[in-house]
């Protein structure tokens, strides 16, 4: 697991770093908080989709997003009515968003479907390749350059999961 996570981490950090980038900032503050969040989540949300069943979880799930998007507007004071006047108004701008919003949902769900068939410790870990499967999408969709580090962090992710697989037998 340990492997997966930190090839996904050098996969997405930059190719050049200053001493300066370590300093405690929000880009960095946030991400770090998100690993919290959606690690407590996974671990305390299996044992309650295996009590529910998966719709009754999406369900709970996208009911509270609403709450979250509030108290993020208010932690960045923001205003929902200018946040949302600002998506309507240039929506042609947030289509990408959308169709984001779209696959993490269903990505998502398939988490939340592999919780039925292995423990979260290991399904959980596997997601963390995320980072470095979007920066393999950016390498393709976007034609970015790839540096060796970043293959590298490439390939330790995928041999982290890999590694989780051969080790995870039922």
């Amino acid at each position: 697991m340990v492997i997966a996570i930190l090839g996904s981490i050098v996969a997405t950090l930059p190719d050049k770093l200053k001493s300066s980038e370590f300093k405690l900032r929000k880009e960095l503050v946030w991400p770090f908080i998100a690993a919290i969040g959606v690690g407590l989540s996974d671990t305390l949300s299996k044992g309650y989709i295996n009590r529910s069943g998966d719709f009754s979880f999406l369900f709970a799930l996208g009911f509270m997003q609403v709450p979250v998007a509030l108290a993020y507007l208010r932690l960045e004071r923001e205003s929902v009515i200018v946040a949302i006047k600002g998506a309507t108004e240039s929506f042609s701008l947030y289509k990408h968003v959308l169709i984001g919003g779209l696959f993490n949902i269903i990505g998502t769900g398939f988490l939340w479907l592999s919780f039925s068939y292995a423990p979260a410790s290991v399904a959980s870990p596997i997601t963390g390749v995320s980072g470095a499967l979007a920066v393999m999408f950016a390498r393709f969709a976007f034609s970015e350059r790839l540096s060796a580090r970043k293959y590298f962090g490439i390939a330790l992710a995928l041999a982290g999961v890999l590694g989780i697989a051969l080790v995870y037998k039922d």
